[in-house]
């Protein structure tokens, strides 16, 4: 604080003011001694840290596939919340031959959406899957900033073997046998494909985990896939086989029908990544 002086004059009384002061502010320090001037120290010091490094992309962290494995579990959760009586029929399809009329003759339209809706799922989960498996391998290039664009090939080349397969077991089942046993054939393959997105969620969603036994969750989810394929040749082998020649004719259609698609679609997966890539 300032100090002051006052002066006593005959006639004035006059108070002089002395600052404390007077070079300026000072730091101060103990017993009030100056240690140096304020206005000399520096306005913003300089920071000492550690070189800045590039961003780490981690595709396991990509929004793109996180938001594909929410899509597929709020598909399974809309077809639960509008039909979950259907799923019985779905689990009944698989084993049953009966050839009478049942729940999957005549479907309502709710019951095929709920339907379409699992089966997407399905091509997502296995997109899902099946790019994890490729990139695990190396064998696809994928790009470093921008995941999306080889997980959806992978789910398009998913959708197009069962848009595939689904056609060619009509044009089989139309040629070599009755319309009856061919509905019954074709829903069974729709189910036992709608079940199988159903075992394969929570496997696509533990890929996107760090820290996971990536070749674990591969091998479930191809033995799932292998398990699904059995479940569903077994039943097509009740429906339609009764000779030596249909017995032949089985055998071409394991090696046409469920063989060959599952082989051109993963090179085509794979070749239109790599073409992209160049």
């Amino acid at each position: 604080m300032p100090q002051s002086t006052v002066t006593n004059t005959a006639d004035t009384v006059q108070e002089v003011f002395v600052p404390q002061y007077p070079q300026g502010i000072t730091e101060i320090g103990e017993n009030h001694a100056p240690i140096f001037r304020v206005e000399t120290l520096p306005v913003m010091e300089q920071r000492i840290g550690f070189q800045g490094q590039a961003f780490g992309y981690d595709r396991n962290l990509d929004s793109g596939i996180i938001l594909l494995s929410v899509l597929s579990f709020l598909l399974v959760a809309f077809s639960f919340r509008k039909g979950f009586k259907y799923f019985d029929t779905l689990l009944r399809a698989p084993f049953s031959v009966k050839t009478q009329k049942n729940a999957f003759e005549d479907k309502t339209m709710n019951e095929r959406v709920i339907l379409l809706s699992l089966i997407l799922n399905t091509c997502i989960s296995c997109g899902i899957v099946l790019f994890h498996a490729l990139d695990y391998e190396d064998i696809i290039p994928v790009w470093k900033t921008n995941v999306i664009i080889p997980v959806l090939i992978c789910i398009g080349g998913a959708i197009l073997l069962s848009v595939g397969q689904n056609l060619v077991y009509r044009v089989l089942g139309y040629v070599f046998s009755n319309k009856e046993l061919t509905r019954i054939w074709v829903e069974a393959n729709n189910a036992c494909t709608a079940l199988l997105g159903l075992a394969l969620i929570p496997v696509s969603l533990l890929l996107n985990i760090h820290g996971v036994n990536y070749i674990l969750l591969i091998s479930i989810a191809v033995l799932l896939f292998v398990l699904s394929r059995i479940l569903f040749i077994s039943k097509g082998f009740r429906i339609f086989f009764d000779n030596l020649h249909s017995q032949l004719l089985f055998i071409l259609y394991l090696c046409a029908v469920e063989i060959v698609p599952v082989i051109l679609t993963l090179a085509g997966v794979i070749l239109l990544n790599i073409e992209l890539q160049s």
